[in-house]
């Protein structure tokens, strides 16, 4: 919601300033699946790939993960972020000396 650029990324056409699905979604859907569930989705998402040539099985025998995509607690380079980041910092420092 608050990043146009992810929202580009996953195929946004416009930028939305409300979340496309709860966020407590997925995690009650990764719930009701389980473990051996997931496994089956995993299978169905690999499986066209495999079909449509897309991917070779020795392809699979070994799977890089890259989590550089996924969201991560990040802050804008903002003014009043880097004004406040200074001012937590200060405060440390004056309660270090105390």
């Amino acid at each position: 919601m608050e990043n146009p650029y992810h929202q580009y990324f996953c195929g946004g056409t416009f930028f939305e300033h409300r979340f496309s699905i709860d966020p407590s979604s997925m995690t009650r859907f990764r719930d009701r699946l389980k473990k051996a569930g997931l496994e089956e989705f995993l299978g169905e998402t690999i499986r066209p790939g495999l079909r449509g040539g897309f991917i070779k099985r020795s392809e699979l025998k070994r799977v890089n993960v890259d989590t550089t995509v996924q969201e991560k607690e990040i802050h804008f380079p903002t003014d009043a972020r880097l004004y406040d980041r200074c001012r937590e910092r200060l405060i440390e420092a004056a309660n270090d000396l105390a």
